[in-house]
């Protein structure tokens, strides 16, 4: 038996949207309308997680819904993983993600990045730039990993050096798609030499160690993306395949055509097995992302890629 406290749990960080909406259906479809008390039993559970599961998917079957169905689950077996299975709901998700895939966004290549992290930086949007950079250079989750990061998320290389005894800096992550808490390695490029700017500017503008890093919120990220786009010519948002996650996608890619392991692409992007790095890297899509839209764009790429670091003569 399962006391209520595993529903009633208190907010698990990244998952909580998926199982405030179980948790609110819970009450008014099945203890509501069916007279029940909450489920105490995994049994119990499991039938009512799976119920509402069908709901969701089959009232609107995208990849966001079976998301959120995806967390309540983990949120729900976080507080209980010695005994809890929820082997139907987890059947039923397994299901829907061969029903539903993953939609295909193209691979944002090492040029493109570059010129975006430049146009942001000519619009004194330092920011962006930051967040560009790192989605691609560190292989991160813009949306669900980097913006809600905190200022003492951060250590930049060298920090810790005395008690390490390595120069390599940190990005702490709490609460991702894969693990409760995990890391991403800061190294001496463009990202890393960008984000130590920032978060400086962040400081002086007294943001505290539990401030966020970045004051961006998800919604005008994207605008600013698109917006991005937009203005170096590859047309509207209807126009493109490109989203904010092609940023890690395009990451990924350039490590395996630069010749780096599928071992330490899964390493670098946090993935938990080999296989779920390589549906991440095709490099048929990637040659047609590398050359942009014109002639003229493509010359200034070329000229970024021999010199990266230049980008900083940008910064406002």
């Amino acid at each position: 038996m399962v006391a209520d406290s595993a529903i009633l749990a208190p907010t698990m960080h990244g998952y909580r949207r998926g199982y405030r909406r179980f948790r609110k259906w819970l009450e008014k479809e099945y203890c509501g309308a069916r007279g029940h008390s909450f489920p105490c039993s995994e049994d119990d559970i499991d039938d009512a997680l799976a119920a509402w599961m069908a709901s969701e998917m089959t009232r609107n079957p995208n990849r966001g819904n079976m998301e959120l169905c995806a967390n309540a689950r983990r949120y729900i077996l976080h507080y209980d993983s010695g005994s809890l299975r929820l082997k139907y709901s987890a059947r039923m998700i397994a299901g829907w993600n061969k029903l539903v895939p993953p939609a295909a966004t193209a691979p944002i290549s090492r040029g493109l990045m570059l010129l975006m992290t430049q146009w942001f930086l000519d619009d004194d949007d330092l920011e962006m730039a930051t967040i560009v950079s790192l989605s691609f250079e560190c292989l991160m989750r813009p949306r669900s990993e980097l913006l809600p990061r905190l200022m003492r998320d951060v250590s930049l290389p060298g920090a810790a050096a005395d008690w390490t005894g390595s120069d390599c800096g940190a990005l702490r992550l709490h609460g991702t798609k894969a693990k409760a808490h995990d890391c991403v390695d800061l190294l001496n490029d463009v990202s890393t030499f960008l984000l130590s700017i920032w978060q400086g500017r962040r400081a002086d503008e007294g943001a505290g160690p539990r401030d966020r890093l970045f004051k961006l919120n998800s919604a005008r990220m994207r605008l600013r993306f698109y917006e991005c786009l937009e203005a170096l010519g590859l047309g509207a948002a209807t126009d493109h395949s490109y989203r904010p996650h092609s940023l890690r996608h395009g990451g990924a890619t350039h490590m395996s055509m630069a010749g780096s392991s599928i071992r330490d692409i899964a390493h670098r992007g946090r993935w938990a097995s080999d296989k779920s790095a390589e549906i991440y890297i095709s490099a048929g899509r990637a040659t047609e992302a590398v050359f942009p839209a014109s002639k003229r764009l493509a010359k200034r790429a070329r000229r970024l890629l021999r010199r990266p670091f230049r980008l900083l003569l940008h910064i406002q």
